[in-house]
């Protein structure tokens, strides 16, 4: 039997946001690349936080699948909605501007070189890219 090490990162950003030490379990590194999310619904106002990604000035980029938005997390601690109107899922997924952008259930986030949120939504089928989110890389 193969053992892989899960390893685990601080994020600053989580960590000052929330008043106190957290560490990622990132086990998205083992060979079958999964990931979860726990513990922090209740205390960051996230309904179900499902995925996040980080972009390079720090800032974790949160999508919470039931809420229908992507939260992100800035280094200061300070928490915007970045994608989506949480609370009101729809089916608009056409809009190239982030507030335009209506998720029913967004279940991935990454991020491009040029700046750009890619976001997966379950139920509508879609990946839809947002330009512009991630000032640190590109636009």
């Amino acid at each position: 039997m193969i053992h892989h090490r899960t390893p685990c990162l601080p994020s600053t950003a989580l960590a000052g946001h929330l008043g106190r030490p957290v560490w990622l379990k990132l086990e998205c590194a083992q060979p079958c690349g999964s990931f979860k999310l726990r513990g922090m619904a209740i205390s960051t106002g996230f309904t179900s936080p499902h995925d996040l990604v980080v972009g390079a000035d720090g800032t974790v980029y949160v999508a919470d699948i039931a809420d229908a938005c992507v939260r992100a997390i800035r280094p200061d601690g300070a928490l915007d909605t970045v994608a989506g109107a949480c609370g009101e899922p729809g089916d608009l997924v056409e809009g190239s501007e982030a507030a335009e952008a209506r998720f029913r259930a967004p279940a991935g986030v990454a991020l491009d070189d040029a700046g750009g949120l890619w976001v997966a939504d379950v139920e509508l089928h879609v990946v839809v890219r947002i330009p512009g989110v991630d000032a640190q890389n590109g636009q």
